[in-house]
């Protein structure tokens, strides 16, 4: 898992001995997207012809991602002719799932 470092030390006040910190290092913890989305369609079609836009989706985490729902939008010109969003729900770790309509 990616990290950040941060080292930090302390500065005397001016005309002071003391030191109000001491020197120390901050880590933080950076986490990356698991989720990969492609999203296929096919290039041209005609005019009034129903076509698949296909949404596959790949949990690359560690973890499951729960609670998971893909929207596609189309642009103006285009009616869905099925449902538009699907609920996915759980994708276990290093699984892929596929929503088409």
């Amino acid at each position: 898992m990616p990290a950040v470092s941060v080292i930090y030390s302390a500065q005397r006040p001016p005309g002071e001995n003391r030191v109000l910190a001491a020197e120390g290092t901050v880590s933080a913890t950076v986490r990356v997207n698991p989720l990969v989305l492609t999203v296929s369609a096919p290039q041209q079609v005609l005019i009034h012809q129903a076509f698949k836009v296909e949404a596959r989706l790949r949990n690359q985490g560690e973890t499951k991602i729960t609670n998971l729902v893909v929207t596609i939008y189309v642009p103006p010109g285009l009616t869905v002719v099925t449902r538009a969003e699907r609920n996915i729900g759980t994708l276990p770790s290093q699984k892929e799932k596929t929503s088409g309509g």
